[in-house]
């Protein structure tokens, strides 16, 4: 009875406290901080003892639990006092408006601090039991399933390779692909088509034309596969931490949503998705070691080469993760003076380099371009394709890698949010070598992605692998609030697909009318033709190859965010003595040996694009 009394007394003291709280002005950045605030209190049980002793709370959490609900109650005042319906209610009733508001807000906020309260008590008695050092990270053929199925479900609505798109209108994609075309049929990767991006973009991509050269069906399943891994890696990092299915039949849809449906996944098929896999596991291996006061085993540093070793051959730039990633092992044998385990370390992740990177050298070096693949991919992307666009920035990359993060914060603010949610419960519920380590591993990748050079709206999906974590807490909150039955399940899946529909960039343009795009119009034009040749003309593929599954004939098939001269002196040639049948450029040009025979607009989300289709006169030929 004491016990229940003293319960009532605290709520009672705190509320009182919300009352006077209330005084704060709201503002979005307010309420914003005080919900993290309010997570922050979430997670700051004590580590690896998942009881509330009584009703004992530290100061932090009486004043960070009373900043976010004080901000809730003035949010729900203020609104209601402007709300027309509550308005009429009063009128209706007779009643004071003030009164009435003030009373409701105070009973809402009462109720609101006391489920919570409550919550947390229930939820810390039953969850995870950090004493426990066996990691749960099995997956049965159940879950497994279930991630294939939400992998399709997500990969379908909202990358552009799916079959609901009647056409992929990404630039990139159709560079690839071009490419994987050009290379089925002889062509040799960076000697005959020219790109910037890592070799084992176009080898998926030749890979996919083999299955189907005229669509994206063939890279529609191939990233199914790969956000297939991604998720089964990330399954098993919850496991370490949380044994029961349920986290994962809740939380995995909610982190594959945000993930999928945030502005940073534009179009789909970006080198960053197919890194996931690789960086996902990096994070498992380093989570399942660490946390458990141990380092990767020789194997694990194996494997760890093998999916670095892919990072490298597809972006290079991306492996300052793994430079992150091992700061925390090295310091320890350094440490505990243990060279013999950090030689066996190193030689072993050479070793998964080794294997993953011999395909790629022998590729090349049978088709005598390995000067071509150091020129191309890292030469140009190294000295040149740095030098594209810089801010100027007054403290140099610091301030660029945090006004990057910040500007992706504002477009992005539900994937942000579940990256800053990931590294709170990961500061209180891992030890210090694990979060470091996760967290000198994000900085690292935001130092290359966000600080050197270009930073394009896309790269920040990167990043998507460390929102893993807020699976956890989101669980947690949903577990409390709707239990264990499976029809929750498949609401709380209902609702992430209705998320998805409604807010990727991508689904306005499925069955999107296929004669809307003047690819497959002018495709059906140079058909006519009996051996129709074409350039894209100081433009990027568009797509224009692949409608009309024409195979390039020049180095310089398009233009590339590269400042290469020798590529519009190639161009200027070719259009100056009539070396292709066919050009598509986005600019009118006059063209003494070609004549404009076709013209079509397209809005591929970023604007209207005009493009121009043009001819070889017949007395040229």
């Amino acid at each position: 009875m004491h016990n229940k009394k003293s319960r009532f007394y605290y709520l009672l003291i705190i509320s009182g406290l919300f009352f006077l709280l209330g005084m704060i002005p709201p503002s979005k950045i307010g309420i914003g901080i005080g919900m993290i605030f309010g997570i922050i209190w979430f997670l700051s049980i004590k580590k690896n003892n998942w009881q509330i002793k009584k009703n004992k709370f530290t100061i932090s959490q009486i004043i960070t639990f009373i900043i976010a609900e004080g901000l809730f109650f003035r949010f729900l005042y203020k609104n209601w006092m402007s709300a027309v319906s509550i308005q009429f209610l009063c009128d209706r009733l007779t009643i004071n408006k003030n009164f009435f508001v003030l009373f409701m807000s105070l009973i809402i906020t009462f109720g609101s601090s006391f489920v919570i309260l409550m919550g947390i008590k229930t939820l810390t008695e039953k969850l995870i039991n950090k004493e426990e050092k066996e990691v749960h990270n099995q997956l049965n053929w159940k879950l497994i399933l279930y991630l294939l199925v939400i992998a399709v479900i997500g990969i379908t609505l909202c990358s552009r390779t799916s079959p609901l798109y009647r056409f992929n209108d990404s630039f990139d994609s159709h560079i690839y692909f071009t490419i994987g075309r050009g290379m089925t049929e002889g062509k040799v990767l960076y000697r005959d088509l020219l790109d910037q991006k890592g070799p084992y973009i176009y080898f998926i991509h030749a890979l996919a034309s083999l299955i189907d050269n005229r669509t994206f069906f063939g890279i529609y399943l191939i990233q199914i596969v790969f956000f297939f891994i991604t998720l089964i890696f990330g399954a098993k990092i919850i496991k370490i931490f949380i044994k029961e299915d349920r986290c994962i039949y809740y939380g995995m849809p909610i982190f594959i949503a945000i993930a999928l449906s945030s502005f940073a996944y534009w179009y789909g098929n970006n080198s960053e998705e197919y890194c996931w896999p690789s960086l996902m596991f990096g994070i498992y291996v380093l989570v399942k070691s660490l946390n458990y006061d141990r380092l990767p085993t020789n194997k694990e540093y194996f494997w760890i080469g093998v999916t670095s070793g892919f990072v490298l051959w597809l972006k290079f730039t991306f492996l300052a993760f793994y430079i992150g990633w091992y700061c925390v092992p090295l310091i320890l044998y350094i440490k505990n003076k243990e060279g013999r385990k950090f030689t066996e370390s190193i030689l072993s992740i050479l070793g998964g380099v080794v294997v993953v990177s011999a395909p790629v050298i022998i590729y090349f070096f049978v088709n005598n371009a390995l000067y071509d693949l150091w020129t191309s991919y890292f030469y140009n992307n190294l000295f040149v394709y740095k030098a594209v666009s810089l801010k100027e920035y007054r403290y140099g990359m610091i301030e660029q890698i945090f006004d990057s993060l910040w500007e992706q914060g504002n477009l992005n603010p539900k994937a942000s949010f579940l990256l800053i949610l990931s590294f709170i419960w990961l500061y209180f519920q891992v030890n210090k070598k694990t979060f470091f380590s996760l967290l000198i591993a994000f900085f690292a990748l935001c130092a290359v992605v966000m600080g050197i050079g270009v930073t394009y709206l896309y790269y920040y999906s990167i990043f998507s692998v460390f929102m893993i974590f807020a699976v956890i807490p989101i669980y947690m909150i949903i577990d409390f609030m709707i239990g264990k039955k499976f029809i929750k399940e498949i609401l709380i899946l209902i609702g992430c697909i209705v998320l998805m529909f409604t807010q990727s960039r991508n689904t306005s343009f499925i069955l999107r009318d296929k004669n809307s795009y003047p690819q497959i119009k002018f495709a059906e034009t140079m058909a006519q033709s009996e051996n129709p040749t074409l350039l894209n003309y100081n433009m990027l593929d568009a797509g224009f190859y692949t409608a009309s599954g024409i195979v390039p004939n020049t180095k310089y098939f398009c233009r590339i965010n590269m400042p290469i001269q020798e590529q519009f002196d190639v161009q200027n040639d070719i259009v100056d003595n009539g070396k292709v049948e066919f050009i598509v450029t986005k600019e009118f040009y006059e063209f003494p040996l070609y004549d404009l025979i076709e013209e079509g607009d397209h809005d591929n989300g970023e604007g209207n694009i005009h493009y121009y289709l043009y001819q070889l006169k017949k007395e040229s030929f």
